[in-house]
Parts: structure tokens; sequence; C-alpha cells
């Protein structure tokens, strides 16, 4: 096992692209990785996430520890934009937080999402730039990374371009085909058909599209980080677009399968308030937990997703190590610019929806 040090350097480089928010101090006692007393003993809370092995992970590290100190009931459901949509528009909103998108997050901030007051949450030691807007927090930093069978190749593929080359390397391609868009899938498609990185912006979606579509009957579409990974431990596709924790999760499984660090794409997703959420107050608490070292230490050890709390020092196996960015791997990693993509989202979204419509 291996204890690894996220400095702010290790992080920063790859989040350099992001806005830099919540420098607000939070008041006097409010400690992340704390609870305020008994304020909330008794009381239940819904928190929703994308399931699996993080919404797994965040059980065991944060909300099982959470409801012994806090004494606080955690119920667990899963992540729905469209839901969580309709909650806010009939003022019947039942979820205290939500995982999610940061794009999204951003561009609905104030209308679906609450905005934050950053004195009730201790932000000191998120590394700087993992804040994008007002409406959220780091839940977790991760990679979209190609990943491939490696038993099935006698030369490793190196990047994008190879994933795409199904000539010379050829297989099933486990591809993001869900509802929610994926802009490190149209980062990847762009690098793989010849775009270089200082180049991609701004965005040539119909490029992006088109050099998907080339490898149509290769696809094998994924709507869910579980599909995802049961195509790896299957060996139903020979690579995939996925993320790393789901590469992980396959691993452990058995999956005889590699990362490729070669242009991965750095993703964060946010940790937010509904819009008219129920208990804002038990929110805030519940927020101010999530982010405290041993909380997100833990987090990282069960998931392979990069903990969000410059104190944090997780302790990983050999295999982990494979699967988690570190900083020798972001100096090969593409970051994403959210402002670009939040004012270009309605497009994205549209050309997405015509595509995944018309596989």
């Amino acid at each position: 096992m291996k204890k690894l040090d996220f400095t702010s350097a290790m992080l920063g480089t790859a989040f350099c692209a992001l806005v830099a928010t919540g420098a607000v101090q939070a008041q006097e006692g409010v400690v992340a990785g704390t609870v305020p007393g008994d304020q909330f003993s008794g009381q239940t809370m819904v928190f929703t996430s994308s399931g699996g092995i993080l919404q797994q992970g965040q059980q065991e590290a944060v909300w099982d520890p959470f409801t012994e100190e806090a004494g606080v009931t955690v119920l667990q459901d899963t992540a729905d934009f469209n839901k969580l949509r309709a909650m806010v528009e009939n003022k019947n909103v039942v979820w205290d937080l939500f995982t999610g998108n940061r794009y999204l997050n951003y561009q609905y901030c104030g209308e679906l999402f609450e905005e934050l007051d950053f004195s009730k949450i201790d932000t000191s030691r998120v590394p700087e730039g993992l804040i994008s807007g007002e409406c959220m927090v780091p839940v977790i930093a991760y990679s979209d990374i190609m990943v491939y069978n490696a038993s099935e190749y006698d030369q490793a593929p190196n990047g994008w371009v190879d994933f795409f080359d199904v000539e010379h390397f050829p297989g099933k391609r486990g591809v993001n085909m869900s509802t929610s868009p994926a802009p490190g899938l149209i980062i990847a498609a762009l690098i793989g058909d010849g775009v270089a990185p200082e180049n991609l912006y701004p965005i040539d979606f119909e490029r992006a599209f088109d050099k998907l579509r080339s490898i149509d009957s290769h696809i094998v579409p994924w709507s869910s980080g579980a599909q995802a990974q049961q195509q790896l431990e299957s060996g139903e596709v020979s690579m995939a677009w996925v993320w790393n924790g789901r590469g992980y999760g396959a691993a452990q499984s058995g999956a005889d399968i590699k990362p490729v660090w070669n242009d991965w794409i750095v993703a964060v997703d946010a940790l937010a308030i509904p819009k008219g959420a129920p208990n804002p107050e038990l929110s805030y608490a519940a927020i101010n937990y999530y982010l405290g070292a041993e909380q997100t230490e833990k987090l990282t050890e069960l998931t392979s997703y990069a903990p969000v709390n410059l104190d944090a020092e997780p302790d990983i196996s050999p295999l982990a190590q494979e699967w988690l960015f570190n900083e020798e791997r972001l100096q090969t990693s593409q970051s994403v610019d959210v402002d670009w993509w939040v004012e270009n989202w309605d497009e994205f979204n549209e050309m997405w929806t015509a595509w995944i419509s018309g596989y």
C-alpha cells in the first residue's frame, strides 16, 4: 500500500481552466469533516449520486460515519437531472443533496440549484480551482480515459487516434451514449481525428460527431457507469471511453484491462443543494462533513477517484495506483474550458441528442 500526497501544485495544473470561487472564509467553528453537535440528530436527509462504485464508496466513507456522528439517517437515491427539474418546477423537492454534471450546475445556478453561502462550508483545503461557479463544491475529481483489453493486442494502443483506428486495433468500443452529454468524449473524438490539443477550441461539433459516426458499427453504447463497467468485465468490448473509477471497478473484478494516460480528460462532478431543498441547513452540514480529509481520503481508497481535500493522504493498493491520476499523469492530461462549454451547452445538447437518437 502507498500513501499519496495530493498537493495543490499537483492538482492545480489540471484545473487551471476552471473558475476559482468559494474563497469566502467559513464562519468560526465551521471545520470540514466535523458535525455541529447533535443539532440534526434524529433527522433524515436524501442524498443522490450516480450509483455503482462511487455511491457505494460515498456511503461507506462519508454517510455511514455521518450517521454515527450526527445521528442523521441518510437515504440514497439516483441523481436524475430531469427529475430534479420537475421537483423544482413543481415546488416539491425531496432531495437534500444532488451529485451531478458541473456544466448543468453552472448553467442552472440560482434556478435549479441554490447559490451557496460559503461561510457555512469550510473550503479552505479544497484544491484551488476545483470550485466552478457559486452553486457547487467538488464531490470528486476523476478522469475520462481510454481503457483497453490487455489480452487482445500484442502492441498496446497509445491514445485516442488508436481508439478510432479499428483496422489496426479491431474490436468493439464501449462509448458513452447516455442522455447526459459528455464533453470529454467530444474532446477525445477531436484528438482522435488529429486535432492538436492546443487547437481544440472553439470545439468543432460537426467534426467530432462525424468522427464518432465513422466507427458506428464498432460502438457498443452504454448509458450508465454500471453498464460501462459490465462491458469491460464481460469482455464485450475491446476498448472503452470510461471514467477511471469504473475501469478500476472492472479491474478489481478481474478484467484484464489497462488505462491509457495520454490525453485523458480532467473531470469534476458537482455537489449541490437543489433549489427549495427541504432542510438547507442540514444540507450545508452534510456538505461540510463530506469535504473532510478523512472522508475524502477513504473515498479515494474505495473508488480510485482523487480526493478533494489537500490534507488527504489515501493509502491505496498497487492496482488502484494504476487507475488514479498523479502528478506525472497530469502532464499528459487535457483540462476543460468550463466557461466555453456552458456558453455553448444548448447547441451541444441538441447535437448530442440527435446523435444518440440516430444511432
